[in-house]
């Protein structure tokens, strides 16, 4: 899975991602100055990751609690229901477990857990 890097217009949850590692590029690159990056996750060790730490998979129900004080986390949500953009960019979104740490923060946090999760591919 990797990241579509498409500019947002409004403050959202919601991230959206990519199965496809060339639509991600293609969103990545197309209105590029200056560097930029592509995020690659393996999915299924991330939910495995999270098992064990939150010993259960309940956590994933919680997602729009307050979780200000505990571990942040992120979840994959596919909707049911795909418009014809989503289904051509294979896409899917991604909700961090709070709003109040950054994306990238959220994801250090299972870089330092196992380097061979996440994978930030910088372009210049």
């Amino acid at each position: 899975m990797a990241i579509n890097n498409a500019t947002l217009g409004i403050p959202t949850r919601l991230l959206d991602w990519t199965f496809s590692a060339y639509v991600a590029l293609f969103f990545a690159l197309e209105n590029a100055n200056d560097d930029c990056c592509v995020y690659a996750l393996n999915q299924k060790e991330i939910q495995n990751l999270d098992k064990n730490t939150f010993d259960t998979e309940d956590y994933k129900n919680e997602i729009f609690k307050d979780r200000k004080e505990d571990k942040a986390f992120i979840r994959p949500y596919e909707p049911k229901f795909k418009n014809e953009r989503i289904d051509r960019q294979q896409g899917l979104f991604m909700v961090p477990s709070n709003n109040f740490e950054t994306f990238d923060s959220i994801l250090d946090g299972y870089f330092a857990l196992k380097d061979d999760n996440c994978l930030k591919i910088l372009i210049s």
